[in-house]
């Protein structure tokens, strides 16, 4: 912020003093925000409050004055070898610059910026590693230069510890090299061998730089081949980080741009190949050995070839060929746009197409900058289809915005809105009658006329009407209970419609009222659609009939039906029934139909098929009638004295009435001497006296009743614990644990 704030405030007569030993200067704008960095990195409390400057900015020192400040951009490659990515770990960071320091020593060694460094990772690695690029323009190399820069980054080693070893590895074809199918080992090797510069011809032993100087991690080392007759040559020179390469194939045709910074090490000259295992060519590669990572970056080829480019013919002619005869009829781009892309792309030609020869890698550059340069210019910007585009959104805004119901201008200026809108339609015409006329200066003005009539243009206030026109659309809501109903996209749409109705108030504009309104209506129109409603499901399908055939049971000989019910259960059977899955919504009304049929019914009133005293059997039990018109029997006794179990249901069924068991008559179970288990059922009240007279065997009593009253002695002559099981209810109340010892229950567990 205060580098913006202080260029802002300079100009190109600004003197500006930069430090006490520097003398007052003229300089352009960009001084003050190098003077803001020297300020921000340099100016502090004491020693320790540095500030430092994060990634991004590389910072040169002279004496005490900041000289320059360059933005670096720093990718590799290392995750995908077929993309670049912006690296942003801790080994990118920069430090802050120093007081006193010597340039080289304001920026720690790791600093370096620069695009296309491809990282060769064998840090952790007890084995080389190596990174291929095939080309087929290689497969016939025999003359001229490969290049690539190395930069041993991580674990290279001191003098006196564990050295690390990289080579540039290069493969050619010449007329006395037979060449070998096997692959990276007979290649010729160039590089540093953990000790020394030097060489490697395929398996042969390798050649020391004698006397040479070590390599150092962190420094960029250019290495060339050159191949000339049955010779090669290899120098290495260091130089300074840099990158300005695309990762593409053009990549490989580009110059070396680092600036030299070491002394050139000559490493082979014209080392004779006749009869040398060499690899064939095609490959270029890198090795990193065990232990080291390596960075790469300017991986170049050059041909020693020079022909007339009249008379050239490989794929660097067709794409001259091709950029050559692009046209601009019919019009495609802006007249202006294209008259200044011609004049660039004539005077790259008029370079190419010149008197004399040129060099295979001087026509590739030129070619490559023009193919740049179409690229470059072949964009939206300059295109007259972006143009109309545009003009047509902003006649199609301000043709809305000419609603005044709704919109209103600055001081009533409607004159000017229609001058814009003419202005407009006349452009429009044009490109319409006469395209490869337009130019990008006549759109843009007459855009930018219309940006400023468009900010006078401003939505009316809501009135009285608006909040009526609100409270009537919401009497129209549909309740959230039915969202079950509907398919989701569509209930969502309505929600969010009705949400936006919900939420407009006084502050809202004319047009933000009719928009919402329009969008509720629109999307309350969808819900009434014979598509909206959603099918049921199988498991809704099956859920109804269930519930459907439960109904049906409950009132067959129970009630007597009428015709509502009859229609109710026809229509409810026929809808689950039918091949096609119904919707839920109808599903539903058809089961809440026969329900409320079935509420209407009167039960079927028949007379009582006994009378009290009566007795009856049932499951080999006798039970006495105790009354006929409250359907209620007393168990009278069993009848199979051999039994070790005994239940007491709830009820029994006598004719076609179910009649509750409420009671156990004295000595029911008498001379039951092999009873161990009992269960009484849930609508027994009462256990006579003796009702079970002799149970010296009996362990459990099960009570499913909650409510029920022992009589003394209930039962007789236990002698083991009973385990005595009963609702919550019965195991609380005090009277029935008193009444469970007066029954003969001496010992038990409750």
């Amino acid at each position: 912020q205060k580098m913006k704030e202080q260029t802002k405030e300079g100009s190109e007569e600004t003197e500006w003093v930069i430090d006490d030993e520097v003398a007052a200067v003229t300089t352009t704008l960009d001084n003050p925000a190098i003077y803001a960095v020297k300020e921000y990195a340099v100016s502090t409390q004491s020693p320790d409050q540095k500030k430092p400057i994060r990634f991004g900015f590389l910072a040169g020192k002279f004496g005490s004055v900041i000289t320059d400040v360059d933005i670096a951009n720093v990718q590799a490659n290392i995750q995908d070898i077929n993309k670049m990515e912006s690296w942003r770990y801790g080994y990118c960071d920069w430090t802050s610059p120093k007081s006193g320091a010597v340039a080289e020593n304001i920026l720690t060694v790791r600093s370096v910026g620069g695009v296309n460094y491809r990282s060769i990772d064998a840090l952790d690695s007890k084995e080389s590693k190596t990174l291929y690029n095939k080309m087929d323009a290689l497969q016939d190399f025999s003359e001229g230069t490969i290049s690539a820069v190395l930069r041993p980054y991580l674990n290279l080693g001191e003098p006196g510890t564990a050295q690390r070893e990289f080579y540039l590895n290069t493969r050619a074809v010449t007329a006395a090299s037979p060449g070998s199918p096997v692959e990276d080992t007979t290649a010729i090797k160039v590089g540093y061998n953990g000790t020394s510069w030097g060489y490697k011809l395929g398996n042969e032993a390798f050649v020391p730089v004698v006397d040479g100087p070590k390599a150092v991690r962190m420094h960029d080392y250019k290495v060339d081949v050159t191949f000339e007759g049955n010779t090669f040559s290899a120098k290495v020179v260091e130089v300074e980080p840099a990158g300005d390469e695309d990762e593409d194939d053009s990549d490989y045709l580009t110059n070396d741009y680092s600036k030299v910074v070491g002394k050139e090490i000559v490493i082979a000259d014209k080392v004779d190949l006749t009869n040398k295992k060499v690899a064939s060519s095609g490959t270029i590669s890198v090795t990193t050995g065990a232990g080291l990572n390596v960075r790469v970056r300017n991986v170049n080829y050059s041909k020693v070839t020079n022909v007339d480019f009249a008379d050239w013919t490989d794929s660097c002619k067709t794409t001259y060929n091709t950029i050559m005869g692009k046209t601009n009829s019919p019009a495609v781009y802006y007249k202006d746009a294209w008259a200044t892309y011609v004049a660039a792309r004539s005077e790259k030609a008029g370079v190419l197409t010149a008197q004399g020869a040129i060099s295979a890698q001087g026509a590739r550059d030129i070619v490559n900058e023009m193919n740049q340069a179409w690229t470059a210019f072949d964009v939206a910007a300059n295109k007259i289809a972006t143009g109309k585009a545009d003009l047509e959104a902003a006649k199609a805004d301000l043709a809305a915005k000419s609603d005044k119901e709704y919109y209103q201008v600055e001081n009533d200026e409607w004159s000017a809105v229609e001058a814009a809108q003419t202005a407009i339609e006349t452009l429009l015409g044009k490109i319409a009658s006469s395209p490869g006329e337009v130019t990008s200066t006549e759109v843009a003005g007459v855009l930018a006329d219309y940006n400023t009539v468009k900010a006078t243009i401003t939505e009316k206030p809501a009135g009285s009407d608006d909040e009526a026109k609100i409270t009537e659309a919401l009497k129209k809501e549909i309740s959230a209970a039915e969202e079950k109903y509907y398919d989701a996209a569509k209930w969502s749409a309505y929600a969010e419609a009705l949400q936006a109705v919900k939420d407009l108030d006084e502050t809202s504009t004319k047009v933000e009222i009719k928009e919402a309104l329009d969008a509720f209506n629109a999307a309350l129109a969808e819900l009434s659609k014979a598509d909206a409603l959603r099918a049921a499901t199988a498991s809704e399908i099956s859920a109804a009939a269930a519930k459907i055939s439960g109904i049906e049971a409950a009132v067959n000989g129970k009630y007597t039906p009428d015709t509502a019910y009859t229609n109710a259960l026809a229509a409810a059977k026929k809808l689950v029934a039918s091949g096609a899955a119904p919707t839920l919504k109808a599903l539903d009304a058809a089961v809440a139909a026969l329900e409320a049929a079935q509420k209407n019914l009167k039960p079927v009133v028949t007379a009582p098929t006994v009378k009290a005293g009566d007795v009856v059997t049932s499951g080999k039990i006798d039970y006495t009638v105790a009354d006929a018109t409250a359907k209620t029997v007393i168990l009278k006794e069993g009848k199979d004295v051999k039994q070790k179990k005994v239940t007491i249901p709830a009820t029994i069924t006598i004719g076609k009435d179910s009649y509750k068991v409420v009671g156990v008559a004295a000595n029911a179970f008498k001379n039951y001497k092999n009873i161990k288990n009992i269960t009484i059922g849930e609508n027994v009240t009462s256990i006579a006296k003796k009702a079970f007279p002799n149970c010296a065997k009996l362990t459990k009593i099960t009570f499913k009743t909650s409510k029920v009253t022992l009589q003394k002695k209930a039962f007789g002559k236990v002698k083991k614990t009973v385990k005595i099981k009963a609702p919550k209810s019965l195991k609380k109340n005090k009277k029935f644990k008193k009444s469970l010892k007066k029954a003969g229950l001496k010992k038990y567990k409750l």
